[in-house]
């Protein structure tokens, strides 16, 4: 091969390789954002491991914040306190 044809064969390869670059930089951009959350989720799951109190705080806080209505149990205290007074007489 003459050094012209592998001058014209070395630029096409460079031109191909900066094409690839630029394909896989828009993938990898496109991928950043979910990648992200999958970051963050790991951290999460390896700081539960290096301390269990904190998935026991996150438990309880889970159960206060999603536990029955404030008048379901007022309603059902009520309910017991007439029981006993009723009982009692």
């Amino acid at each position: 091969m003459s050094a012209q044809k592998l001058a014209a064969r070395r630029a096409e390869l460079v031109q191909r390789i900066a094409q690839q670059r630029n394909d896989i930089a828009i993938l990898t951009h496109s991928l950043e954002r979910p990648m992200s959350f999958f970051d963050k989720g790991y951290a999460l799951v390896q700081k539960f491991k290096q301390q269990p109190k904190l998935v026991l705080a996150g438990a309880l806080l889970f159960a206060t914040a999603f536990r029955k209505p404030a008048f379901r149990i007022s309603a059902t205290l009520l309910a017991i306190a007439e029981w006993f007074i009723l009982k009692k007489r």
